[in-house]
């Protein structure tokens, strides 16, 4: 599975509005874990955590998608 930096993250983030609801210390610790390796199960929730009506499956299917290799 891929890794995505946090460029790829961040638009991921803006293009399906998510971490709406979450401050800049977040989004810092959300690139944070990210950078040390968390799991997609972990980035997940964190997204989750901090948006407004995204359900956790669809994030982790468009995260799967999105690391998924060819």
């Amino acid at each position: 599975m891929k890794r995505l930096d946090s460029g790829e993250l961040r638009t991921l983030c803006i293009r399906n509005n998510w971490f709406t609801c979450g401050d800049i210390r977040q989004y810092t610790r959300f690139f944070q874990r990210n950078s040390e390796g968390a799991t997609i199960e972990e980035l997940s929730v964190i997204i989750w955590i901090c948006s407004d009506d995204i359900p956790y499956h669809d994030i982790y299917a468009v995260l799967s998608k999105a690391m998924k290799t060819d």
